[in-house]
């Protein structure tokens, strides 16, 4: 569910619970990608190990917004290192293929 607060947005959403064969899989974090347009591309805002996200001052920011979240298995400090060089957005593919060749599953 997306509602807005003054000119923040909120995301909620559901617990993913998941198991692969009879091994469930341990949801580690949600990272959130946006895009104001719907076909992309998306880029990564942040993550959280809540069901909640606030997306700060985005309602001043487009007309219109769009999100992408993603259930992760990796640790947090994957993510904090991916982006720890200040350098340029992270697209959503980039983030996906990093995860997946760390060998942590991802559920979209």
């Amino acid at each position: 569910m997306i509602t807005t607060q003054g000119s923040d947005v909120q995301l909620d959403w559901n617990a993913i619970e998941l198991s692969v064969g009879e091994c469930p899989v341990e949801v580690t974090e949600y990272l959130v990608f946006f895009s104001e347009q719907m076909a992309g591309p998306f880029w990564y805002h942040g993550h959280t190990a809540d069901t909640t996200y606030i997306h700060s001052g985005a309602v001043a920011h487009a007309s219109g917004m769009y999100y992408h979240v993603i259930a992760s298995t990796a640790p947090l400090i994957l993510m904090d290192n991916l982006l720890s060089d200040g350098s340029e957005p992270v697209t959503e593919d980039i983030v996906l293929e990093t995860l997946l060749q760390s060998g942590h599953r991802v559920v979209r």
